[in-house]
């Protein structure tokens, strides 16, 4: 299962950057927002900053969900169901 992680509340002054976000949680790697393929014991982890309030960034990170734990799970040997809808 992918791991994201929104970085909410960009649109207010002195909100951190996602290398500051990053650097905090000791995320040094992303693994490409669903652009690489990656290794089958690999779980993808993003990082997606976003602003509820100003409707930015946050389907980003629920569309790219949605979009690894798919493709996770049309892996051939994956024993997971999928149910979208």
């Amino acid at each position: 299962m992918p791991f994201v992680v929104l970085g909410n509340k960009i649109d207010l002054r002195g909100a951190v950057s996602d290398t500051e976000l990053m650097d905090s949680l000791g995320i040094y790697h992303t693994t490409g927002k669903g652009k690489i393929q990656l290794e089958e014991h690999i779980r993808p982890i993003e990082v997606f900053m976003c602003s509820i309030a100003n409707g930015q960034g946050y389907a980003d990170g629920m569309y790219i969900t949605t979009i690894l734990t798919v493709n996770e799970c049309a892996h051939p040997d994956s024993q997971k169901q999928v149910f979208v809808g």
